[in-house]
């Protein structure tokens, strides 16, 4: 009954009668009645029959949205709306099979959120949560507000908790319906698109780790069902809110460089990863150096119009068994003349070597540039760098993934726009497509030939 009255009901007519409504794509916006605000942040979904506000985060359905503005009880807001769709509400009684499925539903993601919050707090408590411990003691929450609230800490782990609400027979679906007011997705590459997919459906938004898809024609679906959406969708490339990135985007857009004649960029693991990884990765240029290509765009501005690429094999046969290479090298060319080198490899014993180049006419910068570079001068008496070199990626970009998702949560409040879109890593893509073309085919590849 209840899902009967809710599909009759018009939420855009409803709402509007409280609020200016005005269509944007497919969706409705306004300004939010909940909370004062001059730029609309609230948005009505007419397909999936609920609202959002990604200001005061309010959420819900038409009945949730009356009961709140109206301070009814949820009975009265329910004999109201069918009063006005015309549906008869039945004399209480025996349970119908839809009420016997919404019961069940409910009692589903109850489970979900009690299992959740429950494993959290358990492993709070154990010795894997020692360092969060330490931290909420710093910030002087003490035990009782640690039980009241059930204050818990995830695992380090993309699939702990999923795994472990599959072994209660809980779905990723449950939680999705469960009120979350965002969504991070950090699990393998082919699940990427389904998830992002659901949730634009759910109206949550959602930071997805790259790629998007597998391949373009996945990638290109996600892209053209997102645009019809006002859901930000913020894919994960780093490198954007890395400190010597941002530097020296801000050095070349003031001028300091002059015009930019070469960009070199490389990406040099310590270590291959293993021969399952390489199989499903999609190859070196999507996997590892679609961040190189990211980076150039972000920091440059300019898209690149051409590649020439090029790869071999001298480690592990694997490589070649799933038709990839362990090392490579592309030159691009960016749609203003300019020349960009990028260099990969699998086999970096002496650390992780991740660094971008900007030559200039007035001046040159360089990124990664610092103590921990994993290179040593043939100089004598030079000492510089000096420290211990990085040894893998999460310790190079800590900072900056703390970042990344701390400007995701700003996104999901509304407090910000989206820095890195579906359409910003299609691009990417596309240029990692084209190098790759161009490396099995041996001759130079312009990047619209990759377009679709």
């Amino acid at each position: 009954m209840i899902d009967e009255i809710r599909g009759r009901v018009d939420v855009v007519a409803v709402i509007g009668r409280h609020m200016e409504l005005k269509r944007s794509g497919r969706t409705w916006k306004g300004c939010c009645v909940f909370h004062g605000e001059r730029t609309p942040s609230f948005h009505v979904y007419p397909e999936h029959k609920h609202f959002k506000c990604y200001g005061c985060g309010a959420y819900g359905d038409v009945f949730g949205f009356l009961q709140r503005l109206e301070g009814k009880e949820f009975p009265d807001v329910v004999r109201d709306l069918a009063r006005e769709v015309g549906v008869e509400i039945p004399e209480a009684g025996e349970e119908s099979v839809e009420q016997q499925r919404r019961r069940k539903e409910r009692n589903e993601i109850a489970v979900a959120c009690d299992a959740s919050a429950r494993y959290w707090a358990a492993r709070l408590q154990s010795r894997f949560g020692a360092e969060a411990q330490g931290y909420l003691a710093e910030r002087g929450v003490g035990e009782e507000a640690v039980k009241r609230f059930r204050l818990g800490v995830a695992a380090d782990e993309w699939n702990d908790l999923p795994r472990r609400l599959a072994d209660k027979g809980v779905g990723a679906e449950a939680l999705l319906r469960a009120g979350l007011d965002g969504l991070v997705i950090a699990a393998a590459t082919d699940a990427h698109a389904p998830l992002i997919l659901a949730a634009v459906d759910a109206g949550l938004p959602v930071f997805c780790e790259k790629p998007v898809a597998n391949d373009l024609a996945g990638t290109l679906a996600v892209v053209e069902r997102v645009a019809g959406s006002d859901v930000p969708v913020q894919i994960g490339f780093q490198r954007r809110f890395d400190a010597g990135y941002a530097a020296a985007r801000e050095a070349l857009g003031s001028g300091r460089l002059g015009w930019l004649h070469t960009v070199r960029a490389g990406t040099l693991d310590p270590a291959p990863p293993p021969q399952e990884y390489v199989a499903a990765s999609g190859g070196l240029f999507r996997d590892m150096l679609v961040h190189d290509f990211d980076a150039i765009r972000w920091v440059t501005g300019r898209e690149v119009v051409e590649v020439y690429a090029a790869g071999g094999n001298r480690g592990a046969a694997y490589f070649a068994a799933a038709g990839d290479v362990d090392t490579a090298a592309a030159l691009l060319t960016l749609d203003d003349g300019t020349l960009a080198q990028v260099s990969g490899t699998r086999y970096n014993a002496a650390g992780y070597d991740v660094r971008l180049e900007l030559l200039g006419s007035a001046e040159s910068i360089s990124v990664g540039l610092d103590d921990r570079l994993p290179l040593r001068s043939a100089e004598p008496g030079v000492s510089f760098p000096a420290g211990p070199a990085y040894p893998n990626f999460m310790e190079r970009f800590r900072s900056a993934y703390a970042r990344e998702l701390a400007v995701f949560a700003e996104v999901v409040a509304g407090r910000a726009a989206c820095p890195c879109s579906v359409a910003d890593a299609l691009a990417a893509f596309r240029v990692a497509e084209a190098c790759e073309a161009s490396r099995r085919e041996r001759r130079p590849v312009r990047v619209e030939e990759v377009a679709r």
